[in-house]
């Protein structure tokens, strides 16, 4: 019986499998595709092409082969494919193809082979797509498609998830061997330089800082409605959303609110207000209308909406990928800032809807940068409070922030007024110690935990609708509710956005049971939302740190020919983009940042904890079901860059 099994066995793989001339790693070491450069991760869509000297080329995806079908052969290649099932080794002329159906390959030709024709039936059964044989695709027209970018190996993606346990331990067992009591704060000025000093004093400093962004914005704008509509010839598209939309939350974890200082919409609205660039226009020639925000928008639930609606903007419509799209919804926000600054006192838009402003605004509690009073004391004894209510000097502050009460990054949009204005010289600039506005944190708010869990919600969502599961689901969804692919993404937005607020407050409740206080469920749910801050950040900081150091370098093309005329001002237009960082050292740095989230999230859940319960043991108590959700969290973000993902724009 044990001699006829393994000559069936035998017999089987003389006729569907044949043994590779060589091994493809695709682990951490993973080998490079031979033609495009990029690691293999994914051995279903891969391929051999064994020259007649011996010399064996290994490819990502197929589909690259058969697109070089025709020298490949007149060199007498033999080509080798893979099962996508059974994974085994097999001629390309032995087998079955499917393209297209509901599936990505790396660089998007979307091919896939089969040993025999019960594998390929399946395969069409369950994903669709067109079969064809060996000769029929040697005479296909063949273009590739959106490129995947591989996630982290299985062996890092486990390695990982061990360090979260371990460090979890380490983190609690440390806090609870001793007993933080919150005092004062590492801190260095940097106005005590006198050249910054005198810069940020200057009246014309953030003019200077401000004008090249305003030019780029108007580059976009032009390049988005007037150049070529191809997002990865595009200036509009690339440097929207592969170079700005990325560094943002690296800019935003360094140095807080800069950006908003920078901002063109912020700029334009302003010099339109003043009527003037710099100078110093009397409060009673602005052009404005000086009306009061009404009471019941002094919130940043809009900001929030707003924030939705982009992201089912990018997502959903995929605005990303459309330069003209990019350039209307730029001047859409310029026209959001701008309306309420003719309107209203100061910049309602800045405090309450903007929702790159807001969403920056409670990262940047984490930031190690600081806008504060030297002296409190000093502060509370002013009567004038120009750094509110402006003079001669500057004008007041824009936001309504008040530097004797401020304690915390968020509505702070670094504009330099109050250092200009204040007369006894009591503003800092501090470089500080990371996420010590969460570590402190004194007035928890409910628009802001509701914001946190958004915030945390969407990253998630926005890293799956790049992998390519989504698309499965998403077609076989459609295929259930018998509607459009737009109404099935916003009712899985929704149910997504629904899903995470509801689990948490979960959470929450057992937090409360955990503890046997009698502190209610809401104020836990509202003071333990700010925890989940440092690991939605994280998670976004490593999701970006793979496009921008693998696709950042599409922006020299396009500075050369930014409207893809076929101009090449700078001589860079035929540049080849080579990644910034190589593929390992990426993973490595994702797993690096997802960790160091983690790590800030439990200090600042101890603390959370120890401000909200009294007794010290019922504390410890109620931090146990959020520890479990942390680890969670993290997880789930270790699996996320643990699968492959579709670049923002086509190679």
């Amino acid at each position: 019986m044990r001699i006829l099994l393994f000559l069936l066995l035998l017999l089987s793989s003389q006729v569907y499998g044949v043994t590779p001339p060589v091994e493809i790693d695709t682990g951490i070491s993973a080998d490079e595709c031979g033609l495009c450069g990029m690691p293999i991760r994914d051995l279903r869509f891969s391929a051999l092409v064994v020259y007649p000297t011996g010399e064996v080329l290994k490819v990502d995806d197929l589909g690259e082969v058969f697109d070089r079908s025709g020298e490949v052969l007149r060199s007498g290649a033999e080509i080798m494919v893979v099962d996508y099932y059974t994974r085994e080794w097999l001629k390309a002329e032995d087998a079955l193809f499917v393209k297209g159906g509901n599936i990505l390959t790396p660089m998007g030709y979307n091919i896939v082979a089969f040993c025999c024709d019960e594998n390929a039936r399946r395969f069409l059964e369950e994903r669709g797509g067109v079969l064809f044989t060996f000769t029929e695709l040697l005479s296909a027209e063949l273009e590739p498609g959106r490129m995947m970018m591989p996630g982290i190996p299985d062996s890092l993606f486990l390695g990982g998830i061990i360090v979260l346990l371990l460090v979890t331990f380490g983190v609690v067992e440390y806090l609870e061997g001793r007993r933080g009591r919150g005092g004062d704060y590492w801190k260095y000025d940097l106005l005590r330089f006198r050249v910054i000093a005198g810069i940020l004093r200057s009246r014309k400093f953030q003019f200077a800082v401000q004008l090249p962004f305003v030019l780029l914005f108007f580059l976009i704008i032009a390049a988005g409605l007037f150049g070529v509509q191809e997002p990865e010839r595009n200036i509009a598209t690339v440097l929207t959303w592969i170079i700005w939309w990325a560094v943002i939350v690296f800019v935003v974890l360094v140095a807080g609110k800069v950006w908003c200082t920078v901002c063109p919409w912020n700029a334009i609205s302003d010099w339109l207000r003043r009527r003037s660039f710099w100078r110093r226009v009397p409060d009673e020639k602005l052009f404005t209308l000086n009306l009061r925000w009404p009471k019941k928008l002094k919130n940043i639930y809009l900001a929030t909406v707003l924030f939705l609606v982009l992201t089912w903007l990018e997502l959903g419509f995929g605005v990303t990928t459309s330069p003209m799209a990019t350039a209307y919804l730029g001047l859409l926000i310029l026209a959001m800032a701008i309306v309420p600054a003719v309107l209203f006192e100061g910049k309602p838009f800045c405090r309450y809807a903007c929702l790159v402003g807001r969403i920056s605004g409670l990262y940047s509690m984490i930031a190690p940068l600081e806008l504060r009073s030297r002296s409190k004391k000093l502060c509370q004894s002013c009567r004038t409070k120009d750094c509110h209510r402006g003079n001669e000097r500057g004008y007041p502050c824009p936001t309504f922030e008040r530097l004797d009460t401020m304690d915390a990054n968020t509505y702070c949009i670094l504009c330099t007024e109050c250092i200009k204005s204040c007369r006894r010289s009591n503003v800092a600039l501090n470089l500080r110690t990371f996420a010590v506005d969460l570590l402190r944190l004194r007035r928890p708010r409910k628009d802001e935990a509701y914001l946190s869990l958004v915030m945390l919600s969407m990253t998630s969502f926005h890293g799956v609708t790049m992998t390519p599961q989504w698309f499965f689901w998403i077609v076989k969804l459609q295929e259930v509710l018998g509607v459009g692919y737009y109404t099935t993404f916003t009712l899985l937005m929704v149910a997504v956005l629904l899903v995470f607020p509801a689990a948490y407050y979960l959470i929450c409740w057992l937090s409360r049971i955990f503890s046997g206080s009698s502190v209610s469920v809401g104020k836990i749910f509202i003071s333990y939302a700010y925890p989940i801050l440092p690991i939605a950040l994280f998670y976004h900081l490593a999701h970006n740190a793979m496009h921008f150091f693998r696709e950042a370098p599409k922006i020299l093309p396009v500075l050369s020919d930014p409207f893809g005329w076929g101009w090449n001002l700078l001589g860079t237009a035929k540049t080849a983009a080579e990644p910034l960082l190589s593929i390992s050292t990426i993973w490595y740095l994702q797993v690096i940042l997802i960790v160091a989230g983690h790590v800030i999230s439990i200090l600042i859940a101890s603390r959370v904890a120890r401000m909200t319960f009294q007794d010290r043991r019922q504390a410890f108590r109620s931090l146990i079901p959020q520890l479990v959700v942390l680890v969670g969290y993290s997880v789930v973000s270790l699996w996320l860059i643990a699968q492959p993902m579709v670049m923002r724009t086509a190679m």
